[in-house]
């Protein structure tokens, strides 16, 4: 049986973020392909270049204790092979948005957060662009588990 290209993505970005799997939600196209697939669904999400996952900044700032700080995200997910590419310009003194590409490969990692003024956030080393009405997205979740066995937080979409 040859396996969904997406699998393998989302497989490799499950092993990047490592120690904060618990910590980041997915959503976006890859979400809803995975959504498809627990529902044993017929449809199909359309592929996306992107896989974007959501952190609660104030959720992490208080577990921020728990990780030492050489074992942030950008380290765990530079130690994977991506690598940071700048995507725009730093806004009124704030950061400039990015992506995280792993050479060789054609999809990208984004990072969203809650943030009603839509600012960017650096977050354990990386940059989260923040966007309304995500703490949605992290409270409604559920697991799934990916053929590699490990397990990934998917929004519900509630």
């Amino acid at each position: 049986m040859i396996q969904d290209s997406r699998f393998v993505i989302l497989e490799q970005v499950a092993a990047a973020i490592g120690a904060y799997r618990d910590e980041l939600v997915l959503c976006g196209g890859m979400a809803a392909f995975l959504i498809c697939r627990a529902a044993a669904s017929q449809s199909d999400a359309a592929m996306t270049d992107d896989v974007d996952l959501t952190i609660d900044r104030r959720i992490f700032a208080r577990k921020k204790q728990d990780i030492p700080d050489v074992l942030n995200l950008a380290t765990s997910l530079e130690k994977s092979g991506f690598t940071r590419h700048i995507q725009s310009f730093a806004f009124e003194g704030g950061h400039p948005t990015e992506k995280w590409v792993k050479d060789g490969d054609s999809f990208y990692v984004e990072f969203l957060t809650e943030d009603h003024r839509q600012k960017i956030h650096s977050i354990s080393g990386i940059r989260a662009q923040g966007l309304s009405y995500f703490s949605m997205s992290m409270d409604n979740t559920f697991l799934y588990r990916l053929p590699n066995n490990l397990e990934i937080r998917i929004v519900t979409g509630k």
